[in-house]
C-alpha cells in the first residue's frame, strides 16, 4: 500500500495514502476555544470548517517545529455513526511516500491506551515506521466537541 511518511520527534510514522485528502502548507487557524490543548484550531477547506490537531503536541506535549517540511495533512476519518469527516493534522518532516506491503506491518505487542492511534509497526528500508490510524486521532472527548455538520 502507498503510505505518506512523516515524523513526530524521532518517531517515523505513516498513514495510508488513500486516507489523505491533501497536504498543505500551514494555514492561518481560527481558535478552538475549550478544545484540548493539542487541538490547534480550525480552518476552512472547501467551504467547511476543519479542526486541526498538532500531532507533536498530542504525542510529545510540545508543538511541531516551525520548519519548511512541517505540513498540514488533511485526512479523511470515518467513525461508524458519522459520515466521512476531514481532520487537519500538523506533522513534521512530511516529505516522502513509500510503498509498504500490508503484511510488513506487525503488532508491536504493546497496548498503550494513550497512544491508541498508533497501529502496527513495519521495518522498511531500515526505518522503523509506526502506522497511524486516522479515525483514532481524536479522543472521544474531542469527537464530542466537534459537530458532525462541520466535518462532512
Amino acid at each position: 500500500m502507498l503510505c505518506l511518511l512523516f515524523s513526530v520527534g524521532e518517531r517515523r510514522l505513516s498513514i495510508t495514502a488513500r486516507d489523505v485528502e491533501r497536504v498543505l502548507e500551514l494555514p492561518t487557524l481560527q481558535p478552538a476555544h475549550g478544545a484540548p490543548a493539542y487541538v490547534q484550531g480550525l480552518f476552512q477547506y472547501k467551504n467547511k470548517w476543519v479542526p486541526v490537531i498538532d500531532l507533536c503536541k498530542l504525542v510529545l506535549g510540545q508543538p511541531c517545529a516551525e520548519a519548511m517540511n512541517t505540513r498540514l495533512v488533511i485526512v479523511r476519518i470515518e467513525v461508524a455513526e458519522h459520515p466521512t469527516r476531514m481532520l487537519g493534522v500538523i506533522a513534521e518532516t512530511v516529505d516522502e511516500t513509500r510503498s509498504i506491503h500490508e503484511d510488513d506491518f506487525k503488532r508491536s505487542g504493546l497496548n498503550l491506551v494513550e497512544e491508541s492511534f498508533f497501529g502496527d509497526i513495519a521495518i522498511a528500508d531500515g526505518d522503523l515506521i509506526h502506522h497511524v490510524k486516522p479515525e483514532q486521532l481524536l479522543s472521544e472527548e474531542a469527537h464530542k466537541l466537534i459537530s458532525p455538520e462541520t466535518l462532512t
